[in-house]
């Protein structure tokens, strides 16, 4: 997606690449309009997600960069009613990340590391998951 290329790949955020962003959302939002079932499909991947656990594994979402924009035009399911499951979900998808850049961070105890390395490894590993959530949320 765009947002994944600016934030993955430093394609400079210009006031063009915003632009686009803006027209493609102002065009799902007039195919959720025009087409109820859309709304229906959007409403109800999102509530799948949110209901268990287990929905919410990789197999049945991916990649969360794909599902956080639907929220954005989906107004019957609200922030504060999804915020919660969201940022919880990209916190345990973010440790896999960080433990997958350097395994010796799933060891708490591993002394090798120090803190600096432990923070910098980690803000490197989720750096793209965090700056999508900045721009989405």
């Amino acid at each position: 997606t765009l947002i994944v290329l600016v934030s993955d790949k430093g394609v400079h955020a210009s006031e063009r690449a915003l632009d686009g962003y803006c027209r493609l959302w102002r065009l799902l939002v007039a195919l959720m309009n025009t087409y109820p079932s859309l709304d229906k499909s959007v409403h109800a991947r999102l509530s799948t997600f949110l209901s268990s656990e287990q929905c919410r594994h990789k197999d049945h979402v991916p990649a969360l960069g794909h599902l956080i924009p639907l929220l954005s035009v989906c107004p019957s399911l609200p922030w504060p009613k999804v915020g919660p499951t969201i940022v919880s979900e990209t916190l345990d998808r973010n440790a896999l990340w960080v433990c997958k850049a350097d395994p010796r961070l799933a060891d708490l105890s591993d002394t090798s590391v120090t803190d600096a390395d432990r923070v910098r490894i980690s803000l490197e590993a989720t750096k793209v998951s965090r700056r999508l959530m900045a721009f989405h949320v």
